[in-house]
């Protein structure tokens, strides 16, 4: 999007580094907001705390990328980002009446045996999922529908990945140790590159058509088929602990049309092909 502004809200994160190594410099204003700036780009941080409303003010962007209300600790501060957090954002889309890209999860569904597509029912069946959906139905009541896009991801990976299940196994299996999980290992979940989720939203901000899409990602695993991939690729039997709860948030078919044909998009990355590179390196 040629000659426009980008505030990346959670921009130094996992996903917003990403995003900001792909986006073209020469043809964009793009600056990051978080917590600490990133070395080497501190001349594009901007300080700003999304939970006072004040911080927000004598600062223009035509398109603001909401990352933030991910997973943290403590719990309290994911509802506050995905509640008051939510509220000074809108309020700032409209008053700049910018266009807002809010990153959300595929976790809004919950579980369901049937093909998942946007219209599908919402049922989240956890913390994190309800207050995304929260999340979501503060901005589709307060904006207008042409103002946004949400976009409801899966599982992302990639390098240099801080924290999630696939860190959690491959840190384990480095120092051998014993994997645990609190629950018997049949829940299913997708997984999504970190690329190709930025590459997405690049391709949004360069051709913003609002609406609420799914983009999870091309692979899908239970927990054992996971540990199975990790055993093949090792070629060690790992040690794994399970327990007897039955899995959650389990979806068997995430439909992705609406997302592939309105931005033509590509998923590059296969999980099995970047673990295998990635364990060979260990």
């Amino acid at each position: 999007m040629k000659g426009k502004s980008i505030l990346i809200i959670g921009g130094a994160g996992f996903l917003g580094k990403s995003i900001l190594s792909l986006i073209d410099q020469d043809n964009t204003k793009v600056y990051y907001a978080d917590l600490n700036p990133i070395k080497g780009l501190e001349d594009f941080f901007i300080e700003l705390d999304v939970l006072n409303e004040d911080s927000f003010t004598n600062i223009k962007f035509d398109i603001i990328i909401n990352l933030t209300g991910q997973v943290t600790k403590p719990s309290n501060l994911c509802f506050q980002l995905n509640s008051y957090g939510i509220k000074n954002i809108i309020s700032f889309v409209k008053q700049q009446n910018a266009k807002l890209i809010h990153i959300s999860t595929v976790s809004v569904y919950g579980s369901s045996d049937s093909v998942i597509k946007e219209k599908s029912d919402i049922n989240p069946e956890t913390f994190y999922g309800s207050i995304k959906a929260m999340a979501e139905f503060l901005i589709q009541s307060a904006l207008k529908p042409d103002q946004y896009n949400i976009i409801r991801i899966s599982n992302l990976y990639g390098e240099k990945q801080p924290k999630g299940m696939l860190a959690y196994l491959i840190r384990s299996i480095n120092n051998n140790e014993k994997i645990h999980f609190n629950n018997d290992g049949t829940m299913l979940r997708h997984f999504l590159h970190v690329n190709d989720a930025a590459a997405l939203i690049t391709k949004i901000i360069n051709n913003f058509k609002p609406g609420v899409y799914n983009f999870p990602g091309v692979d899908s695993y239970t927990i054992k088929e996971l540990i199975r991939l990790f055993e093949d690729i090792t070629k060690k039997k790992l040690l794994v602990e399970y327990k007897k709860s039955k899995s959650w948030e389990n979806l068997l078919v995430i439909n992705s049309t609406k997302i592939t044909e309105t931005f033509d998009v590509k998923r590059k990355h296969i999980l099995k092909d970047w673990l295998t590179t990635q364990l060979i390196k260990q």
